[in-house]
This record gives C-alpha cells, sequence and structure tokens, in this order.
C-alpha cells in the first residue's frame, strides 16, 4: 500500500512539474505542443509505473553503495528512455536539453525513496 501512496505521489509530482515547464515554459512537451489528451494518457501511466518499479525493487536492506549504483541505474535508464522518445516523437525538447534531466533523475529518484520512508514513518 506504501508503494501505491508513493506513485500517486510520483504522479502529482510529474504532473505539477510537466505542466508548469511544458505549458508555462514551454521547455517540452508531448507529442504535441500545449494540452494534449495523449500526452495526458502518458504522464499518467508513465509517472505510477515507473515508481512502482523503482520502489519495488529498490535494495532498502543492502548498503549506500548498491543503493547508490541502483538509483544510477535507474537514471541511465530513464535518460536512455528520454532519448528514445525524443527520436520518436513521444517527447520534445523546446529549450530543455537531456544532460538537464541526467542532473535531475537521480535527485527525482531520491525524493522517492524518501516519500516512501516518510510515508512509512506514520505506521
Amino acid at each position: 500500500m506504501d508503494i501505491y501512496a508513493t506513485s500517486f505521489f510520483a504522479f502529482t509530482y510529474g504532473l505539477l512539474t510537466d505542466t508548469i515547464l511544458d505549458l508555462n515554459y514551454n521547455l517540452y512537451g508531448y507529442f504535441n505542443e500545449g494540452f494534449d489528451w495523449l500526452g495526458l494518457t502518458a504522464i499518467i501511466m508513465y509517472f505510477p509505473a515507473i515508481s512502482f518499479l523503482f520502489l519495488n525493487f529498490y535494495p532498502f536492506n543492502k548498503r549506500a553503495g548498491q543503493k547508490v549504483l541502483y538509483i544510477l541505474l535507474w537514471s541511465g535508464f530513464s535518460i536512455s528512455f528520454e532519448w528514445l522518445s525524443l527520436q520518436t516523437g513521444f517527447f520534445y525538447y523546446n529549450g530543455w536539453q537531456l544532460w538537464y534531466s541526467a542532473i535531475l533523475y537521480p535527485a527525482i529518484f531520491t525524493s522517492l525513496i524518501m516519500n516512501l520512508k516518510l510515508i512509512n514513518s506514520f505506521k
């Protein structure tokens, strides 16, 4: 149940971030510029699924080095997926750069872990 709550957090966080950076600043987006139903569908499906998979296999009981490696591997996967999304037209840039995402992905994945730990602290 905790991972589902964090997946909802990921969806909300992603939707808010994408709305601001896409619709307000026009830095990037899904499929077409402006609001797009298909893009919203992608956000609804992508963020919860990735966060669920990431957290479900996170090595909570392992050493710090293994945790860092896990986050870096998921960040690498996310960068690769974003690059592939750019190549296929699923995603586009208007001023955003792939290296911005490379810097942000470890922080995003860390925030998912912190959110899950926060939720677990209320038990």
